[in-house]
């Protein structure tokens, strides 16, 4: 009988494919087990950095409304520049929003021609409101006389115009008023001198 004639003779406990199944499984399960350990770590990681990015995230939010966080920074042109925490500039009325005042109280002692213009043109707003909500007719028709548009115009529209004129202070790409001139005509009062403006008294 040739070697190639020989048979391997059967397992007298016969063929158990199940306890197979269970060793094969049973190498597997280390692997198996170090891949959900794996994917667990992974999954923690970026888990701690989303809670820290939202963490940033509310920091960040809570900066930009804590106005000990912003400078006001003087300018060459004698105005000022106000800075938020991100380093970025934000408008005087913004800032002004964020500390509770009006853009007028933040820029009064500005150098800036700019913002000293808007300083008189704020109160001639003021002034002029005013005078429309209340029924102040002579007032009224004083401001309408000097520029008759405003006749034509509601509140909410004179304030839009106002601040379009005036980009420096409340943001905008829109051309300013130029400068010597104001959005809001200047009524004089009845006792006022009206040299005043150029620096003359009365007795002068």
């Amino acid at each position: 009988m040739q070697p190639a004639d020989i048979q391997t003779p059967a397992s007298p406990l016969g063929s158990f494919p199940e306890l197979s199944n269970m060793y094969r499984s049973s190498f597997q399960l280390p692997l198996s087990n170090a891949q959900m350990q794996a994917q667990s770590a992974h999954d923690a990681i970026t888990i701690a950095n989303q809670k820290k990015a939202e963490e940033i995230r509310k920091k960040y939010a809570q900066d930009l409304l804590d106005p000990s966080k912003y400078q006001r920074v003087k300018k060459s042109d004698g105005g000022y520049a106000f800075i938020g925490p991100d380093g970025k500039e934000v408008s005087a009325s913004a800032y002004a929003d964020l500390i509770g005042r009006n853009p007028k109280d933040v820029l009064q002692d500005s150098e800036n021609p700019i913002d000293i213009a808007y300083a008189q043109d704020f109160d001639n707003l003021q002034d002029f409101l005013k005078a429309t909500l209340t029924g102040d007719t002579e007032k009224a028709k004083q401001y309408y006389a000097l520029n008759p548009g405003l006749e034509k115009m509601k509140p909410d529209e004179v304030i839009r115009q106002f601040k379009e004129a005036y980009p420096t202070v409340y943001g905008g790409n829109k051309a300013g008023v130029p400068l010597g001139k104001t959005a809001i005509p200047t009524v004089r009062k009845q006792d006022e001198n009206p040299l005043a403006a150029y620096g003359i008294t009365a007795g002068q």
